[in-house]
C-alpha cells in the first residue's frame, strides 16, 4: 500500500525590476531539501539528489558542476536569497506551490510639500500594502508599492519630476531628483511618507560600526582575543571623540549584538549619514604579517584585496571560517555588482588620510588605502571606509590591541585623517 504525500507550501512573491521572485530557501525546504552557506559566500544546496551552488546577485548556477546562466540574476535582499519565479520548474522540476497575494490595495492619496532644498511626499494607502524601494541613480529614487493606483501625483521643488507605471500588480514611482538627496522613508498603517533632502559636503552626521558582534566574533588571536571585542572598544572611543568635536555621532552597536551586514548601512542611510566608517581587526594565517590597511569599496584589484573582503563578507554565514584563496573568479561574480558607490574619489581619500595620519601616530605599518568589494559598504549614500586596524592574528599587534593606550594612539590617529578629509571635503 503506497501512501502519497502532498507538501502544500505558501510562498509570498517579490518583485525585483519587474519581475517576479520566490525566497530561495523557502523553494529549497519545499521540496525537502537542505542548504548552507560556503566559504565563498556562496549558497550550496542539495534537493532531489542535485547539489546546487547559488551565487548571490549572479546569473550563473552550478548544478551537479556544471554551469548553468540564467537570463535573470539571483537577488540578495535583506540577507534572505530570492530566485526568479519564471526559471523556478525548470532549474528544480515541479512541485505543489500554493502563492498568496495580498489583499485588495489601493492607493487614493498622494500629498507633497516642500522646496528645492526638502520635500515631504505623503502616500496614503488602503489595505495590507508590500513595497520595495531602491536608488537606481544617486538623483532617482524608485518605490514599487502593491497595489492600484487611484489619485494623481505631481512633483515639486527638489523634485523635478516623477514617473509612475504599472509592473506586475505594483505601482511604481519613480522620483527624478534635481541635486543627490537623503531619503527617509516612514511607514504607518496608513500608507508611506517620504522625506527628499538635499545632500551637502558639510558633514554633521557620522556613523560607527564596529565590526562583527553577538554570534559573529570575527576573527580571534593566538591568544584568545575576539575582534568583536576589540572592534567595539575601538568604535566607542572615536564615538567620544567625534561628538566631543560637535558632530551628530551613531553606533551600528554599543553591545555584543549581531547585525546583519545588510542592515548596516541601511542604518547610516536612515540617519542621513555624511560619513560611514566601519572598524575591523585583521587576520592571516601567517602570523608574521603586520600593520594598517583602510579600504573603500571598489572592484579587488589583488589576490590580497579579495582575500580580505571574503573574510569579512564571511559573516553573511552568522559564523566566521578560514576562507581559502582558491576559486576567486567565482567571488568576483560576488562583488562585480557591489561597485556601486557614487562616492568612490570621496571614499578613496578619506581611507588614504586615514591610515596615513593612524599609523603615523601608533607607529603601526602603513600598508596603504586599498580597495575591495565588502558587503557592508554596499549601498553607502556617502563617503564610507572599513579601518583593519591592526593584525589580531599576529601575536605582538594582538598584544596593542588590548592595551588601552594604544587604542587610544591609533584612535587618534584615524580622528585626525577624518577631520582633515571633512575640511578638505567641506571647502569643494
Amino acid at each position: 500500500m503506497g501512501i502519497l504525500m502532498l507538501f502544500l507550501a505558501t510562498t509570498q512573491m517579490k518583485w525585483f525590476e519587474g519581475h517576479g521572485y520566490f525566497n530561495l530557501f523557502t523553494i529549497i525546504e519545499n521540496r525537502g531539501g537542505s542548504y548552507r552557506w560556503n566559504q565563498f559566500c556562496e549558497l550550496e544546496a542539495d534537493v532531489n539528489n542535485k547539489h546546487y551552488i547559488f551565487i548571490p546577485e549572479s546569473p550563473v548556477i552550478n548544478i551537479d558542476g556544471k554551469y548553468i546562466n540564467l537570463p535573470l540574476s539571483i537577488k540578495l535582499y535583506n540577507d534572505t536569497l530570492y530566485f526568479p519565479e519564471a526559471y523556478v520548474d525548470t532549474v528544480f522540476g515541479k512541485s505543489e506551490v500554493v502563492i498568496t497575494k495580498p489583499g485588495s490595495v489601493r492607493i487614493y492619496g498622494y500629498r507633497i510639500k516642500g522646496n528645492d532644498k526638502k520635500v515631504v511626499v505623503t502616500i496614503n494607502i488602503t489595505g495590507k500594502f508590500d513595497y520595495y524601494d531602491n536608488w537606481t541613480d544617486m538623483r532617482v529614487y524608485e518605490i514599487k508599492i502593491k497595489g492600484k493606483l487611484m489619485t494623481k501625483v505631481m512633483a515639486k521643488g527638489l523634485i523635478r519630476s516623477v514617473e509612475v507605471s504599472e509592473s506586475g500588480g505594483y505601482t511604481v514611482f519613480s522620483f527624478h531628483l534635481k541635486d543627490r538627496s537623503y531619503i527617509y522613508l516612514k511607514e504607518s498603517k496608513n500608507g508611506i511618507q517620504l522625506t527628499f533632502e538635499r545632500k551637502t559636503n558639510r558633514v554633521k552626521k557620522i556613523v560607527i560600526d564596529p565590526g562583527h558582534g553577538g554570534m559573529d566574533a570575527g576573527a580571534i588571536g593566538p591568544g584568545g582575543t575576539k575582534e568583536k571585542n576589540i572592534n567595539l572598544e575601538l568604535a566607542r572611543l572615536l564615538y567620544r571623540k567625534l561628538k566631543k568635536a560637535g558632530y551628530d555621532v551613531y553606533l551600528t552597536r554599543n553591545s555584543d549584538v549581531f547585525i546583519p551586514l545588510s542592515q548596516r548601512t541601511k542604518f547610516a542611510n536612515k540617519k542621513g549619514a555624511d560619513l560611514f566608517i566601519s572598524i575591523h581587526c585583521n587576520a592571516n594565517r601567517n602570523k608574521k604579517i603586520r600593520g594598517m590597511e583602510v579600504y573603500f569599496l571598489s572592484h579587488s584589484r589583488t589576490t590580497w584585496e579579495r582575500a580580505v573582503a571574503m573574510r569579512e563578507n564571511a559573516s553573511i554565514r552568522f559564523e566566521r571560517k578560514d576562507t581559502s584563496l582558491a576559486n576567486l573568479s567565482q567571488v568576483e561574480l560576488i562583488l562585480a555588482d557591489m561597485a556601486q558607490n557614487y562616492f568612490l574619489k570621496e571614499s578613496s581619500r578619506l581611507a588614504e588620510l586615514i591610515v596615513e595620519n593612524a599609523t603615523k601616530v601608533s607607529g603601526l605599518k602603513n600598508k596603504g588605502p586599498k580597495q575591495a568589494g565588502f558587503y557592508v559598504l554596499r549601498g553607502s549614500y556617502m563617503p564610507a571606509v572599513l579601518i583593519e586596524t591592526a593584525f589580531i592574528s599576529n601575536p605582538a599587534e594582538e598584544k596593542l590591541l588590548n592595551d588601552p593606550s594604544f587604542r587610544k594612539k591609533v584612535i587618534d590617529g584615524v580622528y585626525k585623517g577624518i577631520i582633515k578629509f571633512i575640511e578638505e571635503y567641506e571647502r569643494k
